[in-house]
């Protein structure tokens, strides 16, 4: 079973040491567990530039874009923010997600559901 809390310690080493393979194995690992890790309370700890290098890339294993959605609403409801603050970094992170890849359906969901998503908050 895939544990974020045990890889993390590693990959914080990989880095400090300039091991790029290894550093970009354990990534890869997170990216292949990203809906399993998502719903981890080490997701909400992990940095913004570290979700922000997950959100871009191309091998984020998740059944849909939702779910990215999703995942980032769960972030940041997690990070200790004033409210400008976090609309400032839900718009930086929500232009990451690939919206062309979310499913019609769920589009006015995610609008009318989240107040992140409207221009009037």
């Amino acid at each position: 079973m895939y544990n974020y809390e045990n890889i993390s310690p590693y990959l914080r080493i990989a880095q400090e040491l300039g091991f790029a393979d290894v550093t970009a194995l354990i990534e890869w690992a997170v990216c292949k567990n990203f809906e399993e890790f998502a719903t981890t309370m080490e997701f909400c700890t992990i940095t913004c530039d570290r979700l922000r290098r997950l959100l871009v890339r191309d091998d984020l294993a998740v059944a849909n874009k939702a779910t990215v959605f999703r995942s980032l609403v769960t972030w940041l409801n997690a990070q200790k923010l004033d409210k400008a603050i976090h609309q400032s970094m839900f718009e930086d992170l929500f232009a990451l997600i690939r919206l062309l890849q979310v499913p019609s359906n769920f589009l006015p969901v995610m609008l009318s559901d989240h107040r992140e998503c409207s221009t009037s908050t």
